[in-house]
């Protein structure tokens, strides 16, 4: 049984419908709603921190780009890193960590000090990355957690 391209439109209509007048009831009966502001990224400092990483802010990036004791670790995919990326750092993409990994381990030791970023403070691949680190025996990872976004709009590429 074929149904007619209005009936198909407004059964689409209808749902959205339903959807939205059920979410702002639940919304509304919730003893501890979201906020229709919720920051996103303030949710993931906490969680970063919970984990007990070091969070780094622009400023303090930057110091720690110039004296270059940190080896800098990029979380994106191969794409964005070629894109651009902070200076002197190395592509560790999370979704191809163990391929990447293979090429960092040998200039890793156990305290090597190491700084993991992504795309922004919305992105949590950084943090993927330094637990990732940890496991494997590198516990000493700070988190650049503005990004490359925010690198990029305050320092440059």
């Amino acid at each position: 049984m074929k149904s007619s391209p209005s009936a198909t439109c407004f059964g689409i209509v209808y749902l959205i419908a339903v959807s939205l007048v059920t979410g702002l009831m639940s919304r509304g009966l919730s003893s501890d709603p979201l906020p229709w502001d919720h920051a996103w990224s303030e949710g993931l400092r906490e969680e970063v921190l919970a984990a007990g990483f070091e969070v780094v802010d622009t400023s303090e990036m930057r110091r720690l780009v110039e004296e270059g004791r940190h080896l800098i670790l990029d979380a994106r995919s191969m794409q964005e890193y070629d894109m651009g990326q902070i200076p002197g750092a190395m592509p560790l993409p999370i979704g191809d960590f163990e391929d990447h990994f293979l090429g960092i381990a040998p200039i890793l030791s156990p305290d090597s000090p190491l700084i993991a970023y992504c795309s922004s403070a919305e992105c949590d691949q950084a943090l993927i990355l330094a637990e990732r680190l940890r496991e494997a025996g590198y516990p000493n990872v700070k988190i650049y957690l503005d990004g490359w976004k925010a690198w990029n709009a305050e320092v440059g590429p």
